[in-house]
Parts: structure tokens; sequence; C-alpha cells
């Protein structure tokens, strides 16, 4: 970007960045998206250069526009003039420092995670072993206890976030923690009402408008897309991965040309593996690997 710009140093002044009344990086972030929007006329290493300079653009000018905002005064909202601010009401106050001094989200990641052990393993024993009466009994208590304890657990997790939703004054999705929270919290919620195999058939009502949303999102992302880089597609690990995830919970509507999916044991094991694919979409890409997408610097 340096050569780009024509600077010799690795640092940069606002003033670098204009050229008269020019914004430079406008200038260079348009011919950038002309290159990318031209892929058949580029090779495979031209086109990757072309996205890779872009998207240091796109986050150069992203602090640009900060900095042009501090300058202005509209990056922060200053104080009145005669310093009266809103107070902030006891509750909210009382409620915050609770929130904050008690660890939520470890407690649940411990709670869940051995109430998942618990389960796997009761599953894993009761396929093995051969159930007389006692164990029968014992069985059902166990379940019992396991049931209290997931509904304690559900009701754990939806307390933090309410209170997370009160303190913000907001709905805690504006990040990439609070949309894990709540589709905890929704997983959490799905386990304690569907517990037997009612399970399947929630399983199966619930694809159509999972693989509808997600497709929806890819269309909606391509369109940004064209908007914001030129081209509809490019074949972005991001979007590579979401088409891998949709084509893989299509796979599942097919149960007439596919029979194995109405086998209930490999259908849940099927929507098991799917989920690999939707981590990989979320976490994978942006934090491990690279393209427009990432976001491990």
């Amino acid at each position: 970007m340096r050569q780009e710009l024509g600077l010799k140093s690795e640092y940069a002044a606002l003033v670098d960045l204009f050229d008269g009344k020019i914004y430079r990086l406008e200038r260079l972030l348009q011919r950038l998206q002309d290159e990318v929007r031209n892929t058949h006329e580029k090779g495979w290493l031209e086109n990757h250069r072309a996205k890779k300079l872009e998207k240091e653009v796109l986050e150069l000018d992203e602090k640009v526009g900060m900095v042009l905002m501090l300058q202005k005064g509209t990056f922060i909202r200053p104080l009145p003039e005669d310093g009266s601010v809103t107070p902030l009401s006891p509750l909210r106050i009382r409620a915050e420092i609770f929130y904050h001094a008690v660890p939520f989200t470890k407690i649940l990641f411990m709670a869940n995670l051995s109430l998942g052990l618990l389960a796997l393993g009761w599953w894993v024993y009761s396929c093995v072993m051969q159930e007389g009466d006692k164990a029968r009994n014992w069985r059902s208590r166990w379940r019992r206890i396991w049931v209290w304890a997931v509904w304690m657990a559900c009701l754990f997790h939806w307390t933090s976030y309410l209170l997370r939703w009160y303190i913000g004054g907001r709905i805690p999705l504006g990040n990439g923690h609070e949309t894990m929270l709540f589709l905890a919290g929704f997983l959490l919620l799905c386990t304690c009402i569907w517990q037997r195999q009612r399970l399947t058939l929630f399983c199966r009502v619930l694809l159509y408008p999972a693989v509808l949303c997600l497709g929806i999102g890819i269309f909606i992302g391509a369109v940004w897309a064209n908007v914001s880089w030129g081209s509809y597609w490019a074949w972005d690990p991001k979007e590579v991965w979401a088409l891998i995830t949709f084509m893989l919970y299509g796979m599942a509507f097919h149960v007439q040309s596919i029979p194995r999916f109405r086998n209930p044991y490999f259908f849940h094991w099927f929507l098991i593996v799917s989920f690999s694919a939707i981590l990989m979409t979320y976490f994978g890409v942006n934090y491990v690997l690279g393209g427009m997408h990432s976001y491990a610097g």
C-alpha cells in the first residue's frame, strides 16, 4: 500500500492521504475494485493480491473515518454545555455491578459441558448394558435430576442474557459474543422442551426455515459484496464455506431419494456433523483462514 500511495515511511500522516481535495484512498479503492471485478482477465495470483490490498485499504479507510469524526467532534458525543447528564438509575447501576461480579459464562461453560458429557455417557451406557427393573428405576431417578439441572442451567443462562439486555438498553446481538450467547440459550431452551423422539420431528420442521434463512443470508451477502467490493461472488473462504453448509443441510431434505435420512439415528448424526461446517464458517474463517472476512489480524 505504501508503494501504491508513494509513501517513503511505514507511517502516514492524515494529509498524506489527500491530494488537495481528492481523497487518494477512494481513488485507489476504485481501481482495486475494478481489478477484482475483472477476475476473468487476471491470474489467480494477481487477483489474490488485489483482494488482499483492497481489504487493507478498506481497513485504513475505516481508521481515517474515525480520525475525521474525532476532528469534527461527532465520534464521541460531548457533554451538554451546562455539564448536566442524565443519571443512570440506581437499579441499572446495581444490575451492572452484579453482572460483572458473577462469572456467568464461565459457570455456564463448566455446567453445560458436564451435563453434555453425562448425557453422552448415559446414552452409551443405555445402548450397551442390559437393564433390569432396578436399573430402570435408578435411570429414571437420575434422569429427573438431569432434567432439573438442565432447566436450572437454562434459567441461569437467560437470566444473564436478559440482564445484559437491560444493562445495555438494546438487544444483545451486536457482536460475536452476544450472538453465541443467544444461540447457546436457544439450544438450551430447545433441549428443555424437546427431550424425546419429538426431537426428530422438531429438527425436521426447523430444517426448512433454517436452510431458507441461510440461503437468504448468502443472497443478501452477495448483494452487499457487489455494492462494497464490486463483485457478487469472489470464492472468498467465507462464501465457499457458507455454500458448503447450505449444500450439506440441503441434503437432509432428500428423504425420498436418500432413504438413509429416514433413519432417526443417521439423521441426527448427519446434523451433528453438518453443524461442524457452521462452526467452520463462523469461527474457522473469521479467525483462522484468510480472505476478506478474516478477523485474526
